[in-house]
């Protein structure tokens, strides 16, 4: 088959990517801002924001994040500057990648109009397309994870692969905390599955005729275990799943001491002990957020889980979820595609259980469960088209129906109606400040009682504040809490509070942001004319849907209460 089609493909899906790739989504989400900083800060300086020099591990918001998607970012940075465009470009090119891996894997398994049937179907996602387009670390590291996969596979004929495919599980595994679980465990069936297919003798008999070629290969693996072991156990690797865990969630306990208070008035009491056990409650939750990740509410039929990053819509089309549901049907009911159903159990029973540990199912987490559903999907609509032709032209339809809604809910609704869901807020108010002269206003104020969303952050970022000068004792203020997130309360004049100060306890001209209704409006409407205290109301601002985002006012004191006062 012609190849043309899937670099016509990729040609749309980049353009697709890449239009009003600047203001849609609106604004940045604070992970957003912090990846390109931390890019930003070690283009300038070779350290992150907290001065580590070229670290494995971000310290970030005291989260720990993974460093592979600000490393890569650096290009972009450096070509661009700090912008939106130059921050998500990466997740761009990752999306670019992954149709083109869709379309390997697909061909590889099953046949090349099977590969590209799985990069059309890919292409037109919504969850695939809202998640390449903002800078997040799981489109990057689902791309590592299916050249893992692609060069494992490929290894069989050409050794060498070996090698890469361990680099390229590394390369995942450095990218995103999920793939250190995920990844090992794809790794390990895939591996015994080709030992029980042709022998552990045969699997490494060609290290035996090239040596140097094994010695490489496990050098390789060993330094990666290495440096993974260091990362996990000493470089505080785990500070994430105990930050978002469901042992964090105090409803789980309230729910077990209940169940084991009424179990005591009518059964035995070491049986409501058992039933009754905190441990017993957390695998439970466990299973039910497992299990979740495979109803079709979440999968297609809920559009309220996903706001800020898909307007009205599902993650995955109705349509594709059928398909693959006949996919699957058709594979497991004949003989042949043994690869692909080892791969695909494997990952469907894989995938969900890193964001289990911590809920019912996010959108960025539950991310690397697109592939399978891809793959089946593209099973299934293979043989329609071999079968039923005329019912291809149907499904054919119908993905194009709902992939004209998609595009145009999301280029014309979803930066109107989903910008305070982006924090569009800070982008509003922070060109606004950066207008002002420095001379005009004194301290900056900004309160996090109805906006906690790590502030500081988008100061450093729209501001562009130098990382040589936010590294330097005295810069800055923070702590951290007792759950390990951190807290930066002071950037220089800039001072972020979970409530605004008093207007006898700030200097003269200080700026206060803060919410309209709650906060600026009150603080104004509360220090009159004639008094020597006074806040004048400098700006409000609005979402694209009229809707009320934050509120500025100025502190200004008088010497003298003005003559009519008098």
């Amino acid at each position: 088959m012609k190849r043309w089609p899937i670099f016509f493909l990729l040609i749309l899906v980049f353009a697709l990517h890449f239009f009003r790739l600047s203001d849609i989504p609106p604004g940045l989400s604070n992970d957003e801002a912090a990846n390109g900083y931390e890019a930003f800060s070690l283009y300038r300086t070779g350290a992150d924001q907290w001065g580590n020099r070229f670290p494995l591990m971000l310290k970030g918001f005291g989260d720990d994040r993974l460093p592979m998607y600000s490393y890569l970012s650096i290009p972009f940075v450096a070509a661009f500057g700090l912008n939106a465009i130059a921050v998500r470009l990466l997740s761009v090119v990752s999306g670019i990648g992954l149709v083109f891996a869709m379309y390997l894997l697909g061909a590889v398994l099953v046949s090349e109009r099977a590969g590209i049937i799985a990069a059309v179907l890919l292409s037109v996602t919504p969850w695939f397309f809202g998640m390449t387009r903002i800078a997040m670390e799981t489109p990057l590291a689902l791309l590592f994870t299916l050249f893992f996969v692609l060069a494992f596979y490929r290894s069989s004929s050409h050794p060498v692969y070996y090698i890469l495919s361990i680099l390229a599980a590394l390369l995942s595994m450095f990218t995103y905390h999920g793939s250190r679980l995920f990844v090992p465990l794809i790794g390990i069936l895939l591996l015994a599955d080709r030992i029980r297919g042709i022998g552990i003798r045969h699997v490494f008999a060609p290290f035996r005729h090239r040596k140097a070629l094994g010695i490489l290969t496990l050098a390789a693996a060993v330094m990666g275990v290495v440096l993974l072991g260091y990362t996990v156990f000493v470089d505080g690797g785990i500070t994430r799943l105990q930050q978002v865990g469901i042992t964090n969630d105090p409803t789980i306990l309230d729910r077990q001491n209940m169940i084991r208070s009424a179990c005591a008035s009518a059964l035995p009491s070491t049986f409501c002990r058992i039933i009754g056990n905190e441990y017993v409650g957390y695998a439970v939750q466990f299973l039910m957020n497992f299990m979740h990740h495979f109803s079709l509410d979440f999968l297609s039929l809920n559009p309220d889980q996903a706001k800020g990053l898909l307007p009205l819509v599902g993650f995955f089309p109705l349509i594709v979820i059928l398909l693959a549901g006949y996919g699957a049907l058709c594979i497991f009911s004949t003989q042949g595609y043994h690869q692909l159903k080892v791969l695909v159990l494997g990952w469907l029973l894989f995938a969900p259980i890193s964001d289990s540990l911590t809920g019912v199912g996010q959108y960025s987490r539950a991310f690397v469960l697109i592939p399978p559903i891809i793959l089946l999907s593209a099973v299934g609509f293979s043989w329609i088209l071999q079968i039923y032709r005329k019912l291809s032209y149907v499904v054919w339809g119908m993905i194009a129906v709902q992939t004209m809604m998609f595009f145009s809910l999301y280029f014309t609704y979803f930066p109107v109606y989903h910008a305070k869901f982006t924090h569009d807020e800070y982008r509003l108010v922070l060109d606004y400040v950066k207008r002002l002269s420095p001379d005009t206003y004194s301290n900056v104020y900004v309160s996090r009682r109805f906006f906690d969303s790590k502030q500081y952050m988008f100061y450093l970022y729209y501001f562009q504040i130098d990382p040589r000068w936010y590294q330097q004792p005295g810069s800055k203020d923070w702590h951290t809490e007792s759950n390990g997130w951190i807290k930066v309360d002071r950037v220089g004049n800039w001072y972020f509070m979970d409530g605004l100060p008093g207007v006898r306890e700030v200097p003269d001209k200080s700026l206060f942001i803060g919410s309209q209704a709650e906060e600026i409006l009150p603080k104004v409407n509360s220090h009159e004319l004639c008094t020597k205290f006074r806040v004048d109301l400098v700006s409000q601002f609005y979402f694209p849907d009229g809707g009320k985002a934050f509120g500025m006012a100025q502190s200004n004191f008088q010497e003298n209460v003005p003559k009519e006062c008098l």
